[in-house]
């Protein structure tokens, strides 16, 4: 099976995650799957390669996405609120490396791409039979964590692969961003733009690969748990540790107590 995978991360991520996310990947994943990262200046260009020197071979750290990133960024950056609904630019730079993946990935239904939040850390060896359990097959052509009951599915982890209506979900994806047609929509983050996208394909397309997982952080809750964490959210990259749901409400619940007296 021919896999790539990519992620993005800005540099203040470094330090916090991202150092920590290519180092296990490194470690932990199959030789032969090709790594993209996508920074958004030089300036961790070198760190990169440092920490993916023992797979230089299969990797490679680009600076910027694609000239239409760039404009949409420079007309829809400046003054950006800062409330995850409404964070198109942030979220932007997932959807803007995706697409230049695609764009440099050989067209083979055979072979699949996988978007990896860089918040995602390997834990225990990767095998290509392991993670081949959570990528489209047969009629499918894109995998993805779906939460029953949330507004948006997860997209931390989404496969695709490299058929024709794979690339085709891709490049509608990214057009939802250069065209602007996602600020029509409720919210801009791409988690609910994918879902937006999502609802306009066959279903027969995707495979939701937590079906049937209660809660929010549905990842806890699929065999991805097993070999992978996900820093999800500010706590759990302070903590450097996944955080499940009822931990999370724990700690909404103490830091809007009001202060004893």
């Amino acid at each position: 099976m021919a896999l790539g995978v990519c992620t993005t991360f800005p540099n203040h991520a470094w330090e916090a995650y991202a150092r920590t996310c290519l180092d296990s990947f490194a470690r932990y994943w199959p030789r032969d799957v090709r790594l993209d990262v996508y920074l958004d200046d030089p300036a961790l260009l070198g760190s990169c390669y440092s920490v993916l020197a023992p797979r230089l071979s299969t990797s490679e750290v680009h600076v910027g996405k694609s000239p239409a990133h760039d404009v949409f960024v420079r007309r829809n950056g400046p003054g950006e609120s800062q409330t995850l609904r409404y964070a198109a630019c942030r979220f932007s730079h997932k959807v803007a490396a995706l697409k230049a993946t695609a764009d440099r990935t050989t067209a083979d239904p055979e072979s699949h791409l996988l978007w990896l939040d860089a918040d995602v850390i390997t834990r225990m060896p990767v095998t290509h039979d392991w993670v081949g359990q959570f990528l489209p097959r047969g009629e499918q052509h894109v995998s993805y964590l779906g939460r029953s009951g949330f507004p948006y599915s997860e997209c931390g982890f989404v496969g695709y692969r490299m058929s024709v209506q794979g690339r085709s979900f891709i490049d509608a994806f990214w057009a939802m961003y250069e065209t602007e047609a996602l600020f029509k929509l409720q919210q801009w983050h791409d988690s609910f733009v994918f879902d937006r996208v999502r609802e306009r394909f066959d279903p027969a397309w995707f495979k939701d690969i937590a079906a049937g997982a209660p809660g929010v952080h549905v990842w806890l809750n699929t065999r991805l748990a097993e070999r992978l964490e996900h820093w999800k959210g500010p706590v759990a990259k302070r903590q450097r540790r996944p955080i499940p749901d009822q931990e999370s409400l724990a700690l909404v619940g103490v830091a809007r107590a009001p202060a004893e007296s």
